[in-house]
């Protein structure tokens, strides 16, 4: 099988849909209010929070940060952010202070770990990080990729197709991503510092995207941008075969007509539990429906929610075909946290695809 080369082709990929959860928080959910859009709203209120100071004083900790950065040969705020709205991106970048002063050090350590690996970085959807009592909610992170260093990684993005519904698939070009190579050489060279070790190379995630064109997007290409994530499958974990051959399918989103042209979006997780004789019940509860009167559809429903769900996933099997299974499923992740000490809850989930990190630094 052949390897693929650094750089993404050129050759465009089909669009694959699987059902997914819409992202309009007035729909009715399972589970419940979309909390990260409250997190987000609340985020927007407040300013420079993160690290507070009395009236008057000042901040020399962030001045001390601001030095420490501007000699990091990996600068963070170049790193493009995935999984967030653009007003959130700039004010997570330039209105807080956020130290990532030791983002080569952990690059480095990463690279001794392991040596025959490119990593590759881009900005993880910031999540709830910190103290309570504080405000914004969230806090950006890093997230560093380790593959081996004759491939990159599976140059695939995930965004929401509110035309159609649900999920498209396309290359990271398509999105005007791209992955620009850090001249470590040069870094390496400044007496202050100790020579990466290994014999990879560091990328970073950017965008060709201008601003003024980012300005005149629609709503709809702002909200797809907010839910974009790399995707990725772990052949060890998404490719597994049950008895019968069938993929298995640990969950999926069924849509049901709950009356008056009122759909819903729901989640069915069999690998968290979730079986037909609990879930119809509960189902019917929360939207007044009576068991028997919907039980046999909406069985049918939840079994073709499947069915097409494995399909699916057999035709995105086919977009890995230039990876070997052994490439794919020794692909290491690490997340990168500031190291503000309002940063409390440091958590592995990357995004439903890459899943939780291997470590967190």
């Amino acid at each position: 099988m052949g390897k693929t080369p650094l750089k993404p082709s050129n050759s465009s990929t089909s669009r694959l849909k699987v059902t997914k959860r819409k992202s309009d928080v007035k729909k009715k959910i399972r589970r419940g209010t979309n909390s990260r859009s409250i997190n987000r709203e609340l985020a927007r209120l407040q300013l420079n929070l993160c690290t507070p100071k009395k009236s008057g004083e000042s901040n020399s900790n962030c001045e001390v940060t601001a030095e420490l950065e501007n000699k990091c040969m990996i600068k963070w705020k170049d790193i493009e952010v995935l999984g967030e709205n653009v007003e959130n991106i700039n004010k997570l970048k330039y209105e807080e202070k956020w130290d990532f002063s030791h983002i080569d050090r952990c690059i480095q350590e990463m690279m001794g770990e392991y040596p025959n690996c490119d990593i590759y970085l881009f900005g993880g959807s910031p999540q709830n990080y910190l103290q309570s009592s504080l405000t914004p909610a969230t806090c950006p992170n890093i997230v560093a990729i380790a593959i081996e260093s004759t491939y990159e990684p599976p140059p695939f993005v995930s965004a929401q197709d509110f035309q159609h519904g649900g999920e498209e698939y396309k290359t990271i070009r398509q999105h005007k991503l791209y992955w620009e190579r850090i001249d470590l050489d040069l870094y390496s060279q400044q007496e202050e510092h100790r020579e990466f070790p290994g014999n990879g190379n560091v990328f970073a995630l950017k965008s060709r995207l201008r601003k003024t064109v980012a300005d005149k997007r629609s709503t709809d290409d702002l909200i797809a941008w907010e839910y974009l994530t790399l995707f990725i499958m772990k052949p060890s974990v998404d490719w597994v075969r049950k008895e019968d051959g069938k993929l298995k399918i640990g969950n999926t989103i069924f849509k049901y007509d709950i009356g008056n042209g009122d759909i819903v979006d729901e989640l069915f997780d069999i690998d968290n539990g979730d079986t037909l004789r609990e879930f119809i019940p509960d189902f019917c509860d929360r939207f007044d429906l009576e068991v028997e009167d919907h039980e046999a559809n909406l069985k049918q429903v939840i079994r073709d929610a499947f069915t097409s769900a494995r399909k699916e996933k057999e035709k995105n099997i086919d977009m890995f075909s230039d990876y070997p299974s052994e490439v794919l499923d020794s692909i290491k992740t690490v997340k990168i946290f500031p190291q503000n000490d309002c940063v409390e809850s440091k958590q592995k989930y990357i995004n439903k695809y890459y899943g939780k990190a291997d470590s967190i630094k």
